[in-house]
């Protein structure tokens, strides 16, 4: 195997915790080299066996000059047996980046995400979360998982018994938010890189939901389409228009349901990642 085809290191997770943002502070370093593409899911879905799959991914790597340190980003790793399994398998000692944010905020963006695409129609959070423990269906609660996914002691401990605690680096995502600079440098120092001295702010994704269902295909379409081919021809402040006259802003989570939610299903989880991840995580628990 051809270990210089294969990524350096990978930003595992969580979903719905700055992933994004992470990856674009990333690209900001002269010495390292992300593909333009973000959240391959390659190790989520690699069988084992389909040779094809594994060209296209270690295609994207290829071109990664010989003095620069490869990575992806991918949160679906973070919660996937299946992708610890290929890394464990495919990688000798990759270093791994986590960046997680408090498990009821992170379901609840989760939460408004799922409304915004139509996946879930529930208005209701509380409600939205009960149907996802009862549910029978596999696949939907799979994709939902809105508590599951904020075990992050039970999804990380699996990763720092196999590869070690010198081999993983975890920051939290009000971190970031509130000294990026700081945290992304803590990262480059993790992987061998130089520091970044000054960083260029990127602008978080404001979570909103269509004014009405109806408007949902519209909103995808100004996405997906709409807002990146014309983006260079229509005013700002036209395309702002537009898209207000189709969203508007989630409601805000209630701070009381939050601290309940949060003692009801995490309380035991987030005490043992403290002492896992060597991190004060007592706001958490306020």
């Amino acid at each position: 195997m051809n270990t210089s085809k294969w990524p350096n290191f990978l930003v595992i997770g969580a979903q719905k915790a700055g992933t994004t943002s992470l990856y674009h502070y990333l690209k900001q370093s002269n010495s390292l080299f992300l593909p333009k593409k973000k959240e391959f899911h390659f190790f989520t879905r690699y069988s084992g066996d389909d040779k094809a799959k594994l060209e296209e991914y270690l295609e994207f790597f290829k071109t990664c000059p010989e003095d620069k340190i490869a990575g992806e980003v991918s949160p679906s790793y973070l919660v996937s047996e299946k992708a610890f399994e290929n890394i464990a398998t495919l990688l000798s000692e990759p270093k791994l980046i986590a960046i997680l944010r408090h498990p009821i905020d992170r379901a609840y963006s989760n939460f408004i995400h799922a409304r915004r695409e139509g996946l879930d129609k529930n208005t209701d959070f509380e409600k939205a979360i009960e149907e996802e423990l009862n549910s029978e269906n596999a696949d939907e609660a799979r994709f939902k998982n809105y508590i599951g996914k904020g075990f992050y002691y039970k999804h990380l401990k699996k990763y720092y018994d196999h590869f070690g605690k010198d081999n993983i680096h975890v920051i939290l995502a009000e971190d970031l938010k509130n000294n990026a600079s700081r945290e992304v440098n803590s990262c480059l120092k993790f992987l061998g890189a130089r520091q970044i001295d000054k960083l260029e702010t990127i602008n978080e994704n404001k979570g909103q939901i269509p004014k009405h269902p109806i408007l949902r295909p519209f909103l995808k379409l100004y996405y997906r389409s709409f807002s990146r081919k014309y983006k260079q021809v229509i005013p700002k402040s036209m395309r702002t228009l537009f898209k207000g006259a189709l969203q508007t802003d989630f409601e805000k989570l209630d701070s009381d349901l939050r601290i309940r939610l949060t003692q009801e299903y995490f309380t035991e989880d987030i005490k043992k990642l403290e002492v896992l991840i060597d991190k004060d995580l007592s706001n958490w628990l306020k």
